[in-house]
C-alpha cells in the first residue's frame, strides 16, 4: 500500500449485512486498511478546574475525570442512563 494513499473503502451488498441494520459492513481488507491510515491530528481534551483554569484532562484526578465525563453523559439526549 502506498504511503499517504487515500483509503478506498470496500461496502458489501445490502443482503450481506449481519444484523440486519441499514447500515453497509466494511470488508476487513478495508477496515485493516484503515485501522493503518495515520493520524493526522490527535484531539487535546482539557478540564476546567475552576473559572478561567483549565489543566490537561490526563492530568485531572480520576474524580475530577469520572465528573467530566458523566457530566457529558448525561448531556447526551436517549433513554435514562442506568449505573450501578
Amino acid at each position: 500500500m502506498e504511503r499517504n494513499a487515500p483509503v478506498k473503502l470496500g461496502w458489501l451488498p445490502p443482503s450481506s449485512y449481519d444484523d440486519g441494520s441499514r447500515q453497509p459492513a466494511l470488508f476487513a481488507v478495508a477496515q485493516l486498511r484503515l485501522s493503518l491510515t495515520p493520524i493526522e491530528s490527535v484531539p487535546v481534551f482539557e478540564y476546567r478546574a475552576r473559572e478561567g483554569e483549565y489543566i490537561p484532562f490526563r492530568n485531572a484526578s480520576a474524580g475530577q475525570q469520572a465528573t467530566a465525563l458523566l457530566k457529558t453523559l448525561l448531556n447526551e439526549a436517549g433513554p435514562p442512563l442506568i449505573i450501578d
